[in-house]
C-alpha cells in the first residue's frame, strides 16, 4: 500500500508545479497562436495527473512490470476513470473508502474538486461563445466593426464609431477574464456600449454570416505590431470566406518601416488593407482641420513673399511627422516656409537627415529658386526647454507664426506652451503665434481647453492629440480626406485597387488631397476651374510640382541622377522627376495640372 502514498505525493507535487506554470503563463506576453492558454494547460495537466493517480488503483501489482498485459489494461482503465472524473460520473466517498490511505484520499479530494470545475468552465465558455455569435447573427444585416483586442485605444475608437453609427455592431476579440481594475473597467465600458466580446482571435473567427450588403471593418490595433501583421496575413489568407461581402476593410496599426515592406507583399485577397500610422494620421488631420492657421500671421519679406516661420518643439513621433509635412504642405505661390526644430537630443538633425536626406541637403534646404520648393529647415539640437537657452535661441530667430509642441510628456508640453505664450507677450511680439500642443490624456485636455489665468484671460493655446481624438473615426478612417485622395488617384487613370494596395499611391494621393483642401480654404478659386488660362495652368503646375518635390524628399526620395524614367528605383527611393519644374518633359508638366483643376 506504500505505492499509493508515493503516487499521492508525486501527484500533489505535479499539481503544485502545474499551478505555478499556469500562473507564469497568465503573466507571460501574448502569444499570437493562443494554442497554449492557461485554461488548456490546466485541463491537460489535471487530466494527465489523474491518469497517474488512478493507475495504482487499477493495478495493485504496479511494481511488477513483467505483467505487461495487466499494465495496459490498468492504463486504459485509468484513462477511462480520468474522463469520468471530468464528467462527474464517479463517487469520491466510495473511491476514498476503497483505498483507505489518508494522503491518497486528500489528493483524490483535490482532483475530484478541480476536474468538475474545469468542465463547468468549458461549458460556460461554450455558451458564452454561442451567446456572442447569437448577438451578432441577430444583427447580421448591419455593418460591423471588429477589433483585435480590448484596450484603451480600441475602446476609444469603438466608442466614437458607436456614436457615429448607432446601428453598427461593435465586436472585441481576444477578450479574456483577467484580474485587475483596469481590465474590469474596460470590459464594463464595452458592455455599456452594447459591444459583443469573443475570447478567440480576430483572425480565427468567421464573420461571413453577416449579410453580403453589410460592410465589415477589421482593426488590427494591438500594441504588438508584429502580431498585428500576423493577423493581417492570416485574415488575407482567409479572404475567400468574405468574397461575397460588398466591403471588407482591414486597418492594421503599425509605424515600423519593416512592417510596411511586409504589407506590400500581402497575398491576393478580397480584403482592402490600410496601414495606419496614428502619429501621421493625427498630424495630417490637424493640418486638414486648421492648416490655414499657418498662413494667418505670415510675415511680408523684402522680395514680396510672405514668410511662414514655424517652430517644432520635440522631434519624436508627432514632431517628426510635422517636420516632414510642413515643407510640402506650405508650398503656395507667394509664400515660403522656415522651420525651426528644437530637441534636447544633440543628434536630432542627423536622425531626421537619415529619414529625408535630400530634404536636408545643402542643395535644396534654404536655397530659394523660382521653380523649386521654397523651404528652410534649421535644427536647434541639444537645447532643453527647461532652461533659458531655449528662449534665448527663440529670440534670435524672430517671432514664429506657428508653434507645435510634442515632447512625449503631457506636463512638459503644457508647461512649455504656457512659457512660450508668456515669453512672446514679454518681448512684445507683433502678434500671438498659433500654438498647438499635444496632450494625450483626455481628462487633462478637457480641463485645459479654454484654460485661463487668474484674471480670467485665456491663454489661446490649442491642445490636441488626446486618446479620444487620435483614436476617432475622423482621424483613423479619414473618410472625407480619403475620398478626395481616391478622386485624385483615379484622375491619373489608375484603378481603385492600386490606391489601397500600394502604400506609395495611397500616401501620395492623400498628400495631394490635403494640399488641395488647403488651396480651397485659402480661397484660391481658379485652382478648381474646369478650363485654365495658360498663365493659370503654368502657375498651378509649378506650385504642384514644388509641393510634390518637397513631399517626395520628405518621404526619403532622392534624385535618380538621370531624367530618364527607367532610372527610377522605388526600392532605393530614387526618382527621375525630382528636378526643377523647367527640366520636366511637357508630358510630366501636364500631370501637375491634374491636381487642382479636377480635369484629367
Amino acid at each position: 500500500m506504500i505505492v499509493f502514498d508515493i503516487i499521492a505525493f508525486v501527484c500533489l507535487g505535479l499539481l503544485l508545479a502545474l499551478g505555478i506554470a499556469v500562473l507564469l503563463l497568465c503573466r507571460a506576453p501574448y502569444k499570437a497562436s493562443r494554442f497554449l492558454t492557461p485554461s488548456r494547460l490546466l485541463a491537460a495537466g489535471v487530466f494527465f495527473i489523474a491518469v497517474i493517480f488512478f493507475f495504482p488503483y487499477y493495478n495493485d501489482e504496479f511494481l511488477h512490470f513483467s505483467a505487461l498485459p495487466r499494465i495496459w489494461e490498468s492504463l486504459w482503465s485509468s484513462v477511462h476513470h480520468a474522463v469520468r472524473l471530468f464528467v462527474i460520473d464517479t463517487d469520491l466517498g466510495e473511491f476514498a473508502a476503497s483505498v483507505n490511505r489518508p494522503l491518497y484520499s486528500v489528493t483524490a479530494t483535490i482532483l475530484f474538486l478541480i476536474a468538475p470545475l474545469l468542465t463547468a468552465g468549458v461549458i460556460l465558455s461554450f455558451f458564452e461563445g454561442f451567446a456572442s455569435y447569437r448577438k451578432c447573427f441577430m444583427r447580421r444585416r448591419n455593418d460591423a466593426y471588429i477589433f483585435s483586442e480590448l484596450s484603451e485605444k480600441s475602446l476609444a475608437l469603438a466608442s466614437d464609431l458607436a456614436k457615429n453609427h448607432p446601428a453598427a455592431v461593435i465586436i472585441f476579440t481576444d477578450v479574456f477574464e483577467e484580474e485587475g481594475e483596469r481590465s474590469f473597467e474596460l470590459k464594463e465600458k464595452a458592455k455599456e456600449m452594447g459591444a459583443v466580446c469573443f475570447k478567440k482571435d480576430m483572425a480565427t473567427l468567421d464573420f461571413s454570416f453577416f449579410s453580403h450588403a453589410s460592410a465589415l471593418y477589421f482593426f488590427a490595433i494591438g500594441e504588438d505590431e508584429s502580431e498585428n501583421i500576423t493577423q493581417t496575413f492570416a485574415l488575407c489568407r482567409r479572404s475567400d470566406d468574405y468574397a461575397k461581402q460588398k466591403n471588407v476593410v482591414l486597418y492594421v496599426f503599425t509605424r515600423e518601416i519593416e512592417n510596411e515592406l511586409l504589407l506590400s507583399n500581402l497575398p491576393e485577397s478580397h480584403i482592402v488593407v490600410r496601414r495606419v500610422d496614428d502619429d501621421r494620421a493625427l498630424v495630417h488631420r490637424n493640418l486638414f482641420d486648421s492648416g490655414e492657421e499657418l498662413f494667418k500671421h505670415a510675415i511680408p519679406t523684402a522680395d514680396g513673399k510672405k514668410l511662414i516661420r514655424a517652430v517644432v518643439v520635440g522631434t519624436g513621433g508627432h514632431g517628426t511627422e510635422m517636420l516632414r509635412a510642413l515643407p510640402w504642405f506650405c508650398q503656395m505661390e507667394g509664400y515660403r516656409i522656415e522651420i525651426h526644430a528644437f530637441d534636447r537630443d544633440a543628434s536630432a538633425r542627423d536622425r531626421f537627415t537619415l529619414l529625408a536626406p535630400e530634404l536636408m541637403s545643402e542643395k535644396n534646404n534654404g536655397v530659394y529658386v523660382h521653380d523649386e520648393a521654397q523651404y528652410k529647415i534649421e535644427f536647434h539640437a541639444g537645447i532643453s526647454v527647461d532652461d533659458a537657452s531655449f528662449t534665448r535661441e527663440l529670440a534670435k530667430i524672430g517671432t514664429p507664426t506657428y508653434v507645435f509642441i510634442s515632447m512625449g510628456n503631457d506636463a512638459r508640453n503644457v508647461r512649455t506652451a504656457v512659457v512660450l505664450r508668456r515669453f512672446f507677450r514679454q518681448i512684445h511680439a507683433p502678434f500671438d503665434p498659433v500654438i498647438h500642443a499635444i496632450v494625450y490624456d483626455t481628462k487633462s485636455k478637457g480641463i485645459l481647453d479654454h484654460a485661463k489665468n487668474w484674471k480670467g484671460k485665456e491663454y489661446g493655446i490649442r491642445f490636441i492629440g488626446d486618446l479620444e481624438e487620435i483614436f476617432s473615426e475622423r482621424v483613423i478612417l479619414l473618410g472625407d480626406l480619403e475620398a478626395e485622395a481616391l478622386k485624385t488617384h483615379l484622375s491619373y487613370g489608375a484603378d481603385v485597387d492600386s490606391f489601397y494596395r500600394y502604400e506609395y499611391n495611397y500616401r501620395s494621393s492623400m498628400a495631394s488631397a490635403l494640399h488641395l483642401h488647403l488651396r480651397k480654404k485659402l480661397g484660391i478659386a481658379y485652382f478648381e476651374k474646369e478650363e485654365l488660362t495658360e498663365e493659370e495652368r503654368d502657375l498651378l503646375e509649378r506650385v504642384e510640382h514644388n509641393r510634390w518635390n518637397a513631399y517626395m524628399r520628405a518621404e526619403g526620395y532622392v534624385y535618380s541622377g538621370s531624367p530618364e524614367s527607367d532610372s527610377r528605383d522605388d526600392l532605393a527611393l530614387m526618382h527621375h522627376n525630382l528636378v526643377p519644374f523647367d527640366e520636366l518633359s511637357e508630358e510630366d508638366k501636364r500631370k501637375d495640372s491634374i491636381v487642382g483643376s479636377r480635369k484629367s
